[in-house]
């Protein structure tokens, strides 16, 4: 880092907020901790340019992918994007999930997307192409694990199919375990886009074979048609390999 860049970060003093922080998280006014931000400092602005960088590779690598799959040119697919307010807006909202995203498949099936819906020959099928695009940008690996869940693959024929199962709460926790506390967070996102259908349904006691005060209702979830359709294109994007179980 030059020195024109060093020389804000010198110190936290200049900054109450940063000053703040480092007394909170120290036990004490900033002082010598503060002389140590500067390296720090260095490396998130690496860090920050590789990160900018790779959001761009990102961004282009989906449009490549729909200029593919379009079978035209990626210019001729950013002039057809430019042509109607709304093909551009569905260009936009492609790349912007692209750049947020941290796995492949997810940028396939955006890619796949966006040349569906810049092709799209009505609004009806824009608008149906746009909502998976806008499902597709809230969601990234852990959702798209959670969601292969709810499915099994049937490759026993020519064209694979997603057979679904409905998971109660203690399924659904014990099958994805590594996420913790987290997976509440995880399935209300799924559910709140419409990807996940919840239904509350008896439960029948171990005991007796009849419902109980506590257990007589009980939280199942399963795919919902859109789930279906998005998990198909995650799969048919690549994601099998890495998702779906």
């Amino acid at each position: 880092m030059n020195s024109e860049l060093e020389r804000p970060f010198e110190g936290v003093g200049p900054d109450s907020i940063a000053g703040g922080a480092i007394g909170l998280a120290f036990g004490g006014p900033a002082g010598a901790a503060a002389g140590a931000l500067t390296p720090v400092v260095a490396r998130m602005v690496k860090l920050a340019q590789k990160e900018l960088s790779s959001q761009g590779l990102r961004a282009a690598a989906m449009w490549t992918i729909a200029a593919r799959e379009a079978n035209v040119d990626p210019l001729d697919l950013l002039d057809r994007a430019e042509s109607e307010e709304v093909r551009m807006h569905l260009g936009y909202t492609a790349a912007d999930a692209a750049v947020r995203s941290r796995y492949s498949a997810r940028i396939v099936a955006l890619g796949r997307a966006l040349a569906n819906g810049i092709g799209a020959s009505d609004d009806a099928e824009l608008d149906h192409w746009q909502l998976i695009v806008d499902a597709l940008s809230e969601v990234d690996r852990p959702h798209l694990v959670v969601l292969s869940r709810f499915a099994d693959i049937d490759d026993s024929i020519d064209e694979p199919v997603f057979v679904g199962r409905t998971l109660d709460w203690q399924q659904v926790k014990k099958l994805n375990a590594e996420y913790g506390a987290s997976i509440s967070a995880l399935l209300a996102r799924l559910e709140r886009l419409g990807l996940l259908h919840a239904e509350d349904v008896a439960v029948l006691s171990e005991e007796d074979g009849r419902p109980g005060d506590e257990e007589r209702l009980g939280a199942h979830w399963r795919l919902s048609n859109f789930g279906y359709l998005v998990l198909d294109e995650l799969w048919r994007a690549g994601g099998s390999t890495e998702v779906v179980r």
